[in-house]
């Protein structure tokens, strides 16, 4: 490879995308979208946590791959938890309890063609005796045969679904089962130690089915119940402790986030960093800007994808909804903290 005609093709791309991102800066619906960021979030800085509120963490992290064949997804999974309490010291699972420190299972997805139908299958396999998730091994069959019933209800057999659309409800279970998790540890805090925490994993909390569907009786909360054997409404409850948070997100996301924290630098420099909150004041201002937007182009689309850059439905059945915060700790590096919410700040009707 030569290093010089490298240089030149990279150099002449970041020319091209800087002059299409000056040009788009400047058109009419690019820059109602950055009025809107720029109103409907507030700056704050980050200070330390005041030890008297004794405040407890749960840090939730999975590993996992994916081996697609033709007729099945194949998908290991690692899950684990670290506990910070409430003097900031870190405990791993087996300082907790007597469980395992990891929970490792494996899902298999089966897709066959029968005719112009498809049968579709999703079984959970623990690979040890117990885990934190399922107290036994037969736990986990029963939980995998009840989850497979709700799947049934979730997925329309005709030959018309694209492959791509059973391996999407795979992936899906798969981070379902992360959330699960981390609220079936937060129970066992709360029973063993009278501990509440607040639950982090790392990852966004928007997955597949964010959108609103047609025609399903069901959503991905009625999969974390049947999980965790709980009724729905104690579940939503718990997810009101949940954070997530994304280390990766659109450009134009951390381009616009950049420039709402650079005109807090000052505030920055006396802070543990800074993040993002609701503006109250701005939100006016925000609903005046779209509704001008509305009147003038009739653009539901496009005023639909802006308020999902702040909130969307996750769990449509049960009117659960994701609302989303920049934050950086070292103004170099910004990360978005998506938080769970019974009602959207901002929507269309």
């Amino acid at each position: 490879m030569n290093l010089d005609q490298l240089h030149k093709v990279l150099l002449e791309i970041f020319n091209k995308l800087k002059n299409d991102y000056l040009e788009t800066s400047s058109d009419y619906f690019t820059q109602t979208r950055s009025f809107v960021f720029n109103n409907f979030y507030s700056v704050k800085p980050l200070v330390s946590i005041d030890s008297s509120l004794k405040k407890t963490f749960l840090f939730i992290d999975a590993g996992f791959k994916i081996y697609e064949l033709d007729v099945a997804l194949i998908i290991p999974i690692q899950i684990s938890g670290l506990f910070r309490d409430e003097n900031g010291l870190l405990l791993s699972i087996d300082k907790l309890f007597d469980k395992p420190v990891v929970d490792t299972f494996i899902i298999y997805a089966s897709r066959k063609r029968l005719g112009d139908e498809y049968v579709f299958s999703i079984d959970i396999k623990c690979l040890t005796d117990r885990t934190l998730l399922f107290e036994t091994e037969s736990d986990c069959i029963e939980t995998s045969n009840d989850l497979n019933k709700l799947v049934a209800e979730l997925v329309t057999f005709r030959k018309h679904r694209a492959p791509r659309f059973f391996s999407k409800i795979t992936k899906y279970v798969e981070g379902l089962i992360e959330i699960a998790y981390g609220l079936k540890l937060r129970e066992f805090l709360k029973k063993t130690y009278g501990y509440e925490p607040v639950v982090v994993y790392d990852g966004t909390l928007l997955r597949w089915f964010s959108i609103r569907r047609r025609g399903f009786n069901i959503d991905g909360l009625d999969i974390i119940s049947e999980i965790l054997k709980r009724e729905a409404i104690s579940v939503i409850d718990e997810l009101m402790n949940v954070i997530g948070l994304s280390k990766t997100t659109k450009f134009t996301t951390i381009a616009r986030s950049y420039g709402l924290f650079s005109s807090y630098s000052n505030t920055w420099t006396s802070s543990r960093g800074l993040y993002t909150d609701i503006n109250i004041d701005g939100l006016k201002l925000v609903v005046e800007k779209l509704l001008e937007v509305l009147n003038k182009y009739s653009a539901l689309d496009f005023i639909d994808e802006t308020i999902k850059v702040f909130n969307r439905i996750v769990y449509d059945k049960h009117g659960v909804y994701v609302s989303r915060f920049p934050i950086t700790s070292d103004f170099t590096n910004v990360f978005v903290a998506d938080l769970y919410s019974k009602n959207q700040v901002i929507g269309l009707k």
